[in-house]
């Protein structure tokens, strides 16, 4: 009522204001995405996500309440993440593949209700400089405003560093995404949680295994790499055995 008021409009006007700003903010995401998959040059079908028809057709009655609740719907919902990615464990990865990742820990990030839209997320990917060596996959970061980082020295360690420093130096109740499976994060994130910080980590750990427990023990939210990207296992199985199992699966589908 108060928002109402000081708009000078009426709380009826202002619910309508705001469900075709909603609308504005699906079918921005959806641009978004769609905009990044033609890029990597996969179908928005291989992402996994449902085009929204019945957004897009409200859109077209409802544009000219959109532009001007745009002010209101950000004010009611304003959620930002920073996604801090520890770049080195992609270093062998391919492009594709990892445009692929941070689109759907994105696309996580969002339907969990940590950002507003992708537009809402910080991105930085940190590493050595040999996890940046291919000129296509520093085009490709840029393309989906990743932030990139390089330390100076060659080991993980610094790696490890500059991530801290990163997430320490965020301050207020946006939420802290880190893509990680190491370890020596714990700690981090433990102190994260303490400050009051919602903190999910995405990590490729061992199902049940203690590695996993250890991660998931101070993160509001831990999520399996793999699980949130399909296509990781596909393209990385974590051991033979999967790869043979795989193999089988084609084979009775054909």
């Amino acid at each position: 009522c108060g928002l109402a008021e000081s708009l000078g409009i009426s709380s009826d006007a202002l619910r309508v204001l705001i469900e075709a700003s909603c609308v504005q903010l699906e079918t921005e995401r959806d641009a978004f995405i769609t905009s990044s998959l033609e890029e990597v040059g996969t179908g928005r079908q291989q992402l996994g996500i449902e085009s929204r028809h019945s957004a897009l057709s409200d859109m077209q009655h409802a544009e000219n309440f959109a532009t001007a609740a745009a002010s209101a719907a950000i004010y009611l919902n304003d959620h930002k993440a920073t996604l801090l990615m520890d770049f080195d464990q992609f270093a062998m990865f391919s492009v594709d593949l990892v445009s692929r990742l941070i689109l759907d820990i994105m696309a996580q990030i969002v339907d969990s209700g940590l950002a507003a839209s992708p537009a809402f997320i910080t991105a930085v990917a940190i590493g050595v400089p040999f996890a940046f060596r291919d000129g296509d996959m520093v085009h490709r970061l840029r393309n989906l405003r990743v932030e990139m980082r390089l330390v100076s020295g060659r080991k993980k360690e610094e790696t490890d560093r500059e991530v801290e420093r990163l997430a320490l130096q965020q301050e207020g109740h946006d939420a802290i995404v880190l893509v990680s499976s190491d370890m020596d994060f714990c700690s981090l994130l433990r102190e994260l949680s303490r400050r009051g910080q919602y903190v999910a980590i995405v990590h490729d750990a061992r199902q049940e295994s203690q590695h996993e427990r250890m991660l998931a023990l101070y993160a509001h939210s831990a999520w399996r790499l793999r699980e949130v990207c399909p296509v990781v296992e596909e393209r990385h199985p974590r051991d033979r055995h999967n790869l043979v199992l795989q193999q089988q699966r084609r084979q009775q589908q054909q």
